[in-house]
């Protein structure tokens, strides 16, 4: 599956998609949503390669992956769906990031590009304009990893107001 056409030119998981008729890509902000989208439904493991620059100005992002948090305890971990593939960013940029999680008490706010990965890696991408505010488990890049480590190659942040809103609690995020 992928997205395509003139706006928007991103491969997931190995596939290119021409034109637009595929029902993802209705622009490249909306595209790359549509494909966070995918991602988040289930395909964790796929790889997604850029393929032009990307302006969410106006979008609430949501992140890639999430932190579940305990249903008897919101500031504990139950699970973690996390991003496991490579994100190229072939040279992009990515701008104007925004979201604020930071009303949602709960592990569950987590946010950056990525809310969570295991074992990733994100490599060849410039984020610009980002404005995130969480609760907790917050970075520009990923607010928290688990399981291995992630692999950052050739990644550029420029012009970042990154909050995490918990008091006398540490933040982690890359």
């Amino acid at each position: 599956l992928a997205l395509g056409g003139a706006a928007l030119d991103v491969v997931v998981h190995g596939h290119r998609a021409t034109g637009t008729g595929d029902g993802l890509a209705a622009g490249a902000a909306d595209g790359l949503m549509a494909v966070v989208e995918l991602l988040n439904g289930g395909k964790l493991d796929y790889n997604v390669t850029l393929g032009a620059n990307i302006d969410l100005a106006g979008k609430t992002w949501t992140p890639i992956g999430k932190v579940v948090a305990n249903s008897s305890d919101a500031t504990k971990v139950a699970s973690y769906e996390a991003y496991k593939g490579i994100f190229d960013g072939a040279g992009y940029t990515i701008s104007n990031l925004t979201a604020d999680t930071s009303e949602t008490k709960s592990v569950a706010s987590a946010l950056g590009l990525m809310a969570t990965t295991s074992g990733a890696t994100i490599k060849n991408l410039t984020l610009t304009g980002v404005d995130f505010k969480s609760y907790e488990y917050v970075g520009a890049l990923v607010g928290t990893t688990t399981g291995s480590s992630i692999t950052v190659e050739n990644v550029h942040l420029r012009d970042a107001k990154i909050q995490g809103m918990r008091k006398n609690y540490s933040y982690a995020g890359v």
